[in-house]
C-alpha cells in the first residue's frame, strides 16, 4: 500500500500463534517456541525489550485492566488450573482448581477471543474469577485475590462466570 509505514517482525516463530495485547496496546503477551519448546514472552512493542515468564504448560493468558498483572492459566496436575499472576517483579502462584467441563470446553480453546469480550478480571484488577467443580462434582465460581493476601470464595451453581466490568 502506497504510503505504508515500515513493517516490522515482532516474533519470528508465534509457535501456537496465541498472543494478548495488554490495555494500553504497549506490551504483547504471546507463545513463542523457545530452545523447542513453547514459552510465554512479553514483548515491550515500543523498546522491543522480550521478557520470558517463568511458568510451564500455560493454556491461556489475561491482562488486569489495568495492565499492571498478566494472569496466565497452568496446568497444575492432570485435572487441576492454577492461576499464575505475574506483576513485572514476581509470580504469585493461587491455589489450584478443578475447572469445569464448559469452561475447559467452551472457554480456553479461545481466550483470545474472550480476553475482548469477557472479564476474568474485576474492574479494580485484584481478583480472578473461573469455573471449578467441588470435590461431589458441583459446578462452582471461583474468585481468588491476586494480591496479597491472597483468598478465595466460592459461589454455588455455576457453569461459566465472569465479571460485569461496566
Amino acid at each position: 500500500e502506497a504510503g505504508a509505514g515500515p513493517e516490522a517482525t515482532l516474533v519470528d516463530d508465534a509457535g501456537s500463534g496465541r498472543f494478548a495485547l495488554d490495555p494500553d496496546g504497549r506490551r504483547l503477551a504471546v507463545v513463542v517456541a523457545e530452545a523447542g519448546h513453547p514459552a510465554l514472552v512479553i514483548l515491550d512493542l515500543l523498546t522491543g525489550t522480550r521478557t520470558t515468564l517463568s511458568v510451564d504448560h500455560v493454556v491461556a493468558f489475561f491482562w488486569s485492566p489495568d495492565g499492571r498483572y498478566l494472569a496466565t492459566l497452568a496446568v497444575a496436575s492432570a485435572d487441576e488450573l492454577q492461576w499464575v499472576v505475574f506483576d513485572g517483579d514476581e509470580a504469585n502462584k493461587l491455589e489450584s482448581f478443578r475447572p469445569t467441563r464448559a469452561w475447559v470446553g467452551n472457554v480456553l480453546p479461545f481466550f483470545e477471543q474472550y480476553t475482548h469480550s469477557h472479564a476474568f478480571w474485576s474492574a479494580d484488577s485484584q481478583y480472578l474469577v473461573a469455573c471449578a467443580l467441588a470435590p461431589d462434582g458441583s459446578p462452582f465460581a471461583l474468585v481468588q485475590s491476586a494480591t496479597s493476601p491472597f483468598t478465595n470464595e466460592q459461589l454455588p451453581d455455576c457453569q461459566l462466570a465472569w465479571w460485569a466490568n461496566e
